[in-house]
């Protein structure tokens, strides 16, 4: 996705029909794109790991391995929804990945923890809302704060502006290391013309 997109305050509003189920690119106007910041509420436990933390030797993104959720959803590069009947699939262009949200609960498979965790969905209105548990990141942001496999995070995707803008809200609950459920949130616009590109992750030398 380029960057010139980043800025765009407003989205097209012709394809509103399709509700969620196109490409979205991130824009940074109004901030809050990337929502991975601080402060966090840290337990005494994330905190004590968050001072051991030294990015030069604790980097988790070192040479391109993929963010989890949900600082995956925190990038700036375009996503897209696909409707795949029971399920619907989240192409991300960062690290090209692929998450899969469950909407059919009674039909979910069992699934051990992964990086992008085992999402269940549900539609409020015209609002997606998606239950992740099972994450084994075991980061919430990348940057030092860290996040337990019992971590619920709750997502809800919500098409505004005539459809032509995705607001989105993200809720993490994670006693272990949280002192209280964390809230963030971004949007995304829609641009006709943006497609979901191949990634080019630039490897780097070791410290």
């Amino acid at each position: 996705g380029s960057n010139e997109n980043w800025f765009a305050e407003s989205g097209d509003e012709s394809d509103a029909e399709r509700g969620i189920f196109r490409v979205w690119s991130t824009t940074l106007a109004g901030g809050g794109a990337f929502f991975m910041r601080p402060p966090f509420p840290m337990t005494d436990e994330a905190q004590a790991f968050n001072d051991a933390f030294d990015m030069t030797t604790d980097d988790p993104l070192f040479n391109c391995a993929p963010k989890g959720v949900p600082a995956i959803m925190s990038n700036p590069y375009p996503i897209e929804f696909v409707d795949s009947g029971d399920t619907i699939e989240v192409r991300i262009e960062e690290y090209d990945l692929l998450r899969t949200i469950y909407m059919n609960a009674e039909a979910t498979p069992a699934s051990s923890a992964s990086l992008l965790g085992h999402s269940v969905g549900h539609w409020d209105g015209e609002t997606l809302v998606v239950e992740t548990t099972r994450v084994n990141w075991g980061h919430l942001n990348g940057r030092g704060v860290p996040m337990s496999e019992e971590a619920v995070i709750v997502e809800r995707f919500t098409p505004t502006d005539n459809g032509g803008r995705l607001e989105y809200e993200v809720t993490v609950t994670d006693p272990r290391n949280l002192t209280e459920t964390l809230v963030m949130g971004k949007s995304w616009v829609y641009l006709p013309d943006v497609r979901v590109e191949p990634y080019d992750c630039t490897l780097r030398e070791a410290p």
